[in-house]
């Protein structure tokens, strides 16, 4: 009896893990705890989901994976939704010539997204912008995200960004906040951090005033809390 038992427990713990993908799942709630690089305004949370597929449009079972990915990166202020579909290259026309493209693709157990903005004939006539995000999990767990910025006619620029896993709606709330104990914000003060990034700090301490432009070194450079 207890050996026909245990090979029960044998088939189902099996039979469930044969319905999770393979690559990581990086659903949760994050938290920005280091950037490294230039990032550009980094947002201060993440929430992420993925969805599993398991049948095919007729209900067939099949073996699962990863279809979608959706990012809400959170703002002080507000949320920027986006989601992709894994595995699909797509791209829109514009009626100016303009067009521009999104790939969502596995490579190993890296999650790459990239997204491309182009003129003119395939790649070939500037402006072209592309923008590379390498999602991974570190020794530790952690969500690491590496990007990697191309401009036409300019030296690609890199950024590295590190988030901690949240437990729960009233910590993703903190970090949005930027007020998570323990939590150092070292983006907003690294040497390596973008010029923009420590202006925009100098001018929020001390208002948009001519004094204050002049010494962020930015002259009569306005900064908008658009993103």
């Amino acid at each position: 009896m207890f050996g026909t038992l245990s090979s029960c427990v044998l088939v189902l713990v099996v039979s469930g893990a044969a319905q999770i993908p393979k690559e990581p799942d990086f659903s949760g709630d994050w938290e920005l705890v280091k950037a490294s690089g230039a990032p550009r305004d980094p947002p201060p949370a993440l929430t992420v989901r993925q969805t599993i597929t398991r049948k095919t449009v007729r209900g067939e079972p099949m073996t699962p994976y990863f279809s979608d990915l959706t990012v809400q990166r959170h703002f002080k202020s507000g949320i920027v939704s986006e989601t992709y579909q894994i595995g699909i290259i797509s791209g829109t026309v514009g009626s100016i010539g303009e067009w521009t493209t999104v790939g969502v693709t596995w490579e190993g157990e890296i999650l790459i997204i990239r997204t491309g903005k182009y003129s003119g004939p395939p790649q070939q006539s500037a402006p072209n912008t592309e923008h590379e995000e390498r999602w991974s999990f570190d020794p530790s767990g952690r969500l690491l995200i590496m990007i990697t910025d191309r401009l036409s006619g300019s030296p690609a620029a890199s950024a590295v960004l590190i988030y901690r896993r949240l437990p729960n709606a009233i910590a993703l709330e903190r970090a949005v906040r930027g007020t998570s104990p323990g939590v150092s914000r070292d983006w907003e003060t690294s040497p390596h951090a973008s010029t923009h990034l420590v202006a925009r700090q100098m001018l929020r301490r001390r208002g948009n005033q001519p004094a204050a432009r002049a010494e962020a070194g930015l002259g009569h450079c306005e900064f908008s809390e658009e993103h």
